[in-house]
């Protein structure tokens, strides 16, 4: 005999979600001329109410597009060099971070959740948090 389950979502209560992304990036540094590489992890925060017909805060697979679109742009990239946005200017880690969010906030933008925050972190120390409006 199979024991099951149903699960009954509260609904007008908001939710938040989590979803990590990493990088591979280049950036300007002190030590060479060339910059250096550096791992992102990005770590992105949807809140929101589930939707009474889908039971879902956001499909994820949507959310998982969003952050692929985000790893053409940045991933395997010198910020200085190969991302537009930066041309020649080598960027600090808050504007890594800022550009992270502003392209993101274009993408992920859903009927009954929204973009809050996004937290950057360079290595194993430097982190950038940006909390949404």
């Amino acid at each position: 005999m199979l024991n099951m389950v149903t699960l009954f979502p509260v609904m007008n209560q908001e939710i938040i979600l989590s979803r990590k992304a990493y990088y591979s990036i280049g950036m300007a540094s002190e030590l060479s001329p060339h910059g250096t590489g550096a791992n992102l992890v990005l770590d992105v925060r949807l809140k929101g109410q589930i939707d009474p017909e889908t039971d879902l805060v956001v499909n994820l697979v949507d959310v998982q597009k969003a952050l692929g679109e985000l790893h053409k742009k940045i991933d395997h990239k010198h910020f200085q060099f190969d991302v537009e946005s930066f041309s020649g200017d080598p960027g600090s880690h808050k504007d890594i971070a800022e550009y992270c969010w502003s392209i993101l906030e274009k993408s992920l933008k859903f009927e009954n959740a929204k973009l809050v925050e996004l937290s950057t972190l360079f290595g194993e120390d430097k982190e950038v948090l940006i909390v949404g409006k």
